[in-house]
């Protein structure tokens, strides 16, 4: 005769799932939201971030890739955290598990903004007249930060 004794640890198997399932509806966007996208002019943040992406050779503006380049460089650190918010989920804690997602968030906007200034970006240097219009400064995207402030996370209910 086996003898087994089962024993409930933590919140139990029903809260881990609920948690999991909640989880499963969430996801972590990082980019230039609706609330950072404005700025002075005709072209909103949002916009900026798109052409300079993608580069405009009408205007001879080279691509400089902002966001996807600097995520992808980070993207095993920031499945480490996303595996945390999975963890907490596990353990039955929805709140633990969203408060990682929201800790993850933040670390994927800071890796973007650092991005601007990081030598491994590859972007084209500033063609010499841009260089003097500026007064000399040689950064490409920063000249008075705001579309590099602009960089932010959601965490939202996929759509």
């Amino acid at each position: 005769m086996i003898r087994v004794t089962v024993r409930s640890m933590g919140r139990g198997l029903r809260e881990s799932l609920r948690a999991l399932n909640e989880l499963d509806k969430l996801e972590v966007c990082v980019g230039v939201p609706q609330k950072t996208s404005s700025r002075a002019g005709s072209i909103n943040n949002a916009e900026l971030a798109y052409i300079h992406t993608h580069g405009s050779p009408a205007r001879g503006f080279p691509a400089r890739p902002i966001i996807e380049p600097a995520l992808d460089k980070e993207k095993e650190y920031l499945a480490s955290m996303l595996q945390k918010a999975v963890n907490k989920a596990l353990d039955g804690s929805l709140a633990g598990a969203k408060m990682e997602y929201e800790k993850t968030g933040m670390e994927a906007a800071s890796i973007v903004k650092d991005w601007f200034t990081n030598p491994a970006n590859g972007w084209a240097p500033l063609h010499p007249k841009t260089i003097k219009r500026k007064g000399g400064k040689e950064r490409p995207l920063i000249d008075e930060g705001a579309l590099r402030d602009s960089i932010d996370y959601v965490v939202r209910r996929k759509t």
